[in-house]
């Protein structure tokens, strides 16, 4: 799924699955960016350097997005939006639960990130809202 950022980044939600040979798989989701060129970013957040061959090629990283306050926010505007995303074989619902409603001074909110946990990411908007990505 791609969230249009206001600063430009565009967001991705990937999904990963994780098998193990004797255990249960695990499925994760990593909101990441795409950087291009060779802009600075905070340590810890690059996931991979790509080069793109061709002609509308060239070299860039996927990071993070959850250290990025706008990408952060977009991602709580995009469920309070209740977007969608349609693959041939899936559907990607954004939604809330119960009848949460979000209002703009909310979505506006400067976000942070909660602890640093090693297998998931929790993101605090204001005094209301948390979003925790497993």
């Amino acid at each position: 799924m791609r969230i249009e950022v206001p600063s430009g980044l565009p967001l991705f939600l990937v999904f990963v699955r994780v098998e193990y040979g004797e255990a249960s798989s695990e499925l994760y989701v990593l909101p990441l960016a795409w950087i291009l060129g060779e802009r600075s970013t905070a340590p810890g957040t690059v996931v991979a350097l790509v080069h793109v061959a061709g002609e509308q090629g060239g070299r860039g990283a996927l990071v993070d997005s959850m250290d990025d306050p706008a990408c952060t926010r977009a991602l709580l505007s995009a469920i309070a939006r209740h977007e969608r995303a349609t693959g041939r074989t899936w559907e990607l619902v954004a939604s809330t639960l119960g009848d949460a409603a979000l209002a703009d001074v909310e979505v506006a909110s400067d976000p942070w990130k909660i602890g640093r946990e090693r297998h998931h990411t929790t993101i605090r908007y204001g005094d209301r809202f948390v979003l925790q990505l497993l």
